[in-house]
């Protein structure tokens, strides 16, 4: 939740309140009615919508770490079979051009390559365990591709939900902005009369502006030389 949708917050939850006191006083199923009844839902929705936000970031913070977790166990993995591979190579020439580490650091470009490598990897299994490589290495580096591609997963859907929360406080705060618009034009009709509510109604409808202050460089006076 940015500064303005904070300030605007603020302002509907104040003419929430300014609705629970005098909301009688205009016709049911009216415009002032239906004004203030919508901006009664925004609030609390706004509160979850925020809580949702700040979730969604924080999944995603959570998966961009496992992830990088989850990558580095797959790389390092990767890089064992390389040089197992590279090493049988020197008694089976071409051995290991195959088992490749990817030149793009890209993720997709690793999980090619583990798949590839589990593929490859998996019918010589037995000159892996004859290189003191263990026997279960390939399910292993399979273990660990799924557990990437899992983490990635997770993150999209951290992101998504932050996305969707945001959208829907833009959304609700164009609506609420409405029903303010709509209040402001009635209100102010309604208590004419009665300066005490309407001076109420102005503070309760106040969104405050955010303030520019400019900067003053400060003079400098230059001394007059003594003759």
């Amino acid at each position: 939740m940015n500064k303005l949708d904070q300030r605007l917050q603020a302002t509907f939850q104040r003419v929430n309140e300014f609705g629970i006191a005098h909301g009688a006083d205009f016709t049911p199923g009216g415009p002032a009615a239906n004004a203030f009844a919508f901006i009664a839902t925004l609030v609390p929705k706004a509160g979850t919508d925020a809580g949702a936000q700040v979730a969604g970031k924080g999944e995603t913070q959570a998966g961009t770490s496992s992830r990088a977790a989850a990558r580095l166990a797959l790389h390092n993995e990767l890089e064992s079979i390389a040089a197992t591979a590279r090493s049988i190579a020197l008694t089976t020439p071409g051995f290991d051009n195959k088992f490749h580490l990817p030149r793009s650091g890209s993720d997709l470009a690793l999980l090619a390559s583990a798949t590839a490598f589990v593929t490859e990897g998996t019918p010589q299994l037995a000159l892996f365990v004859a290189h003191e490589m263990p026997a279960d290495t390939f399910t292993v580096t399979q273990t660990l591709i799924d557990q990437f591609k899992a983490t990635g997963v997770d993150q999209d859907a951290g992101e998504f939900k932050q996305v969707g929360a945001t959208a829907a406080m833009a959304d609700n705060r164009h609506k609420g902005v409405l029903m303010l618009e709509t209040l402001k034009g009635i209100v102010p009709n309604k208590y004419k009369n009665n300066p005490t509510i309407l001076a109420e109604w102005h503070t309760a409808s106040h969104v405050e502006r955010p303030s520019h202050h400019k900067k003053t460089t400060p003079t400098t006076t230059t001394p007059t030389p003594t003759p």
